[in-house]
């Protein structure tokens, strides 16, 4: 009797786990696939951007993309109380237009890395923190980028 109970057990035990897995499984590919989806969108604007601003070389694709998130993020009237821990994604920040300097830099990074432009953030401390991306341009250059509207850099 007490052979079969851990027979059982241990049946069951493999069962619960093959589901924890298959449950992992669905979880991690809707995220993968909540996440292409998110990049095809930041692209798109992206390339539309850049395109509208018949911008040739990556200086000015910098440019126009900052240009674009100055007029297209603004955070008058977003909560700072009440922010997610989870912060928006750049698709999210550029579908809902609402944003404080790190979504608007994020969404800027994102738009940029699908542009060909590497590009990293960077916090500014002090007595207001803030944070602006810095873009590498292929001749070597880096630029600091402020997509906040109005600019702190």
């Amino acid at each position: 009797m007490k052979a079969r109970l851990r027979h059982l057990l241990r049946l069951s035990g493999s069962r619960i786990f093959r589901w924890i897995l298959i449950v992992i499984a669905l979880l991690v590919s809707i995220e993968c696939l909540l996440q292409y989806q998110d990049s095809e969108y930041v692209r798109s604007i992206a390339e539309d951007v850049i395109s509208k601003a018949e911008a040739t070389d990556d200086r000015a694709s910098v440019l126009a993309l900052r240009d674009y998130l100055r007029g297209a993020v603004h955070y008058t009237g977003v909560s700072k109380e009440d922010r997610p821990f989870f912060r928006a994604t750049a698709g999210e920040t550029l579908k809902s237009g609402e944003g404080y300097c790190g979504e608007a830099t994020r969404a800027f990074i994102c738009m940029a890395g699908e542009a060909g432009i590497r590009s990293q953030r960077i916090n500014l401390y002090g007595k207001t923190p803030h944070v602006v991306a810095e873009a590498q341009l292929s001749s070597g250059e880096r630029l600091i980028v402020d997509c906040q509207s109005p600019p702190e850099v």
